[in-house]
């Protein structure tokens, strides 16, 4: 079995592109080299018929990429839960069953704790329940959380979300309960609602459709009357159903679809519940244009376009990208009109992999949002949009601008193009000249230059460029270190000269 340990070690190995040393390992765990011995054995040791880590006399530990993509699936299976995952399960226990009181033996019992522990878990949870207008009442040897239905639901989607769920599949392993015969009435569906709009729900946004209409399901069977949920709409709710007739006359069908499913009458404010999904989700048509947004959502669209340009120091912006800003802010407003929050599964991912992007992002949207909304937005959130920003940048990669120079003739200089040029082809090649002709207008050169790959000595050359020393033969050791300096200004790339 993994503890939290080895999957933060299995973490810590997928970022690293070649061997890394016990030491270097250790220091990033705070371990000692011999314990980061003990935890590589542990992990090669778990449920799995290969090597997750594969080690070299002299060169230290890497990951088998092949392995760990195989079973990066069942990663979270050979984890022990941690105390937040514990937390949680027992939190969705409780939600499930609520206003019923569980018992605390029911509760807590198969995680072998002790009563402290138990204690403790009990006031945290009391306090995130309590964050989100809900009281957890303690009575005897029970728990039972009180409060709106709604507020139930939302910390239920929540609390679900963190479980990192990404499929319809996923969902049937993590909660056993959900049947063959309820998963196929879920994605039915949501298929019936993505035929009649013509549409795709595209993840996360039908997970968490699909986890709404399960909590339904479930809440209803375990007793919830049907009067809990039967309140009037209020003024912003009549709005929103009389704005988008046609998903609320889908949801309505849904509704009636579940009724008969449950062989029970359902309250129409669940027509309103699967409305607010829908209008919070990403619809996928093969038709979108931004201009089909409203004048608000392309206005919001245009000043963050404009932000994540000027923070790059370049036009960043195509009809593509603004079409994917506006697909998702429209139902970004309505998801912070409503209180509805998604997961980013890949959150971890974007921010570490492509971080100044990420934090650009956040402060781009977040100032934009700050000055159309008074709010900001989370953190999932902003994952999602630097994704378009990334797509973009990847599509558009900035080009890099060289000179060529050698200490004297333009023939060896012009030998050296030649190699350049073959294993770089990304690269625009300004110009070719002595160190003489790059002396006499160094700031001429400067100013359209980002990288400078000379013969001559670095410390013959003053320059405001970096410049990388090469044999006029271009060997593999060359090519390797121009490689690298393609990619540090490419990951550095976007910083405002």
């Amino acid at each position: 079995m993994m503890n939290e340990r080895d999957l933060k070690t299995i973490r810590y190995m997928v970022q690293q592109n070649d061997f890394r040393t016990s030491n270097e390992i250790a220091a990033y765990l705070n371990v000692s080299p011999r314990t980061v011995m003990r935890i590589i054995k542990s992990i090669n040791e778990a449920d799995q018929p290969d090597q997750l880590i594969i080690s070299e006399k002299g060169r230290g530990y890497k990951l088998d990429y092949d392995v760990y993509l195989r079973f990066s699936n069942q990663m979270n299976d050979l984890g022990s839960y941690s105390p937040t995952e514990r937390r949680n399960e027992v939190l969705l226990n409780l939600l499930f069953r609520a206003p019923q009181p569980v018992a605390l033996d029911e509760l807590f019992g198969r995680f072998f704790i002790s009563e402290t522990v138990v204690n403790k878990d009990v006031l945290l949870l009391s306090q995130q329940i309590e964050r989100h207008g809900l009281r957890l009442v303690k009575h005897h040897q029970e728990l039972s959380v009180s409060g709106s239905e709604r507020a139930v639901r939302q910390l239920i989607i929540g609390a679900i979300g963190k479980m990192g769920i990404t499929d319809y599949q996923s969902m049937k392993k993590e909660f056993t309960d959900l049947s063959t015969f309820d998963m196929q009435f879920i994605i039915g569906q949501i298929d019936f609602i993505e035929e009649e709009l013509r549409s795709t729900i595209p993840a996360p946004y039908n997970i968490n459709l699909f986890t709404h209409i399960y909590i339904l399901i479930k809440r209803y069977r375990q007793g919830l009357r049907a009067d809990t949920g039967d309140e009037e709409f209020d003024e912003d709710e009549e709005r929103q159903i009389q704005e988008n007739p046609v998903l609320y006359s889908i949801s309505a069908e849904v509704i009636g679809h579940l009724g008969a499913y449950l062989s029970r009458e359902i309250p129409a404010i669940e027509k309103y519940y699967i409305l607010q999904y829908l209008i919070s989700s990403r619809l996928l048509s093969t038709q979108t244009t931004s201009s089909k947004y409203s004048p608000r959502i392309q206005a919001i669209v245009d000043d963050i376009v404009k932000q994540m340009s000027h923070k790059f120091g370049e036009r960043i912006d195509s009809d593509e990208l603004r079409v994917d800003l506006s697909q998702h802010v429209k139902p970004l407003l309505n998801r912070l009109e409503n209180g509805i929050h998604i997961e980013n599964t890949m959150l971890h991912d974007i921010s570490s992999e492509y971080p100044q992007v990420f934090a650009e992002t956040r402060e781009a949207v977040n100032t934009v949002l700050q000055k159309y909304l008074g709010k900001e937005v989370s953190d999932d959130e902003i994952g999602f949009m630097a994704l378009y920003f990334i797509k973009y940048l990847e599509q558009n990669p900035r080009q890099i601008n060289a000179l060529i120079m050698c200490a004297s003739g333009i023939g060896t200089s012009e030998l050296l193009k030649v190699k350049v040029h073959k294993y770089f082809p990304q690269l625009n090649i300004e110009d070719v000249l002595s160190l003489r002709q790059y002396q006499k207008n160094r700031a001429q050169y400067d100013a359209k230059t980002d990288l400078i790959i000379t013969t001559v000595r670095t410390d013959e050359i003053d320059s405001t460029r970096p410049i990388i020393l090469v044999n006029v033969m271009f060997t593999a050791s060359d090519q390797n270190r121009v490689a690298e300096k393609i990619k540090e200004l490419s990951s550095d790339e976007h910083d405002a000269d």
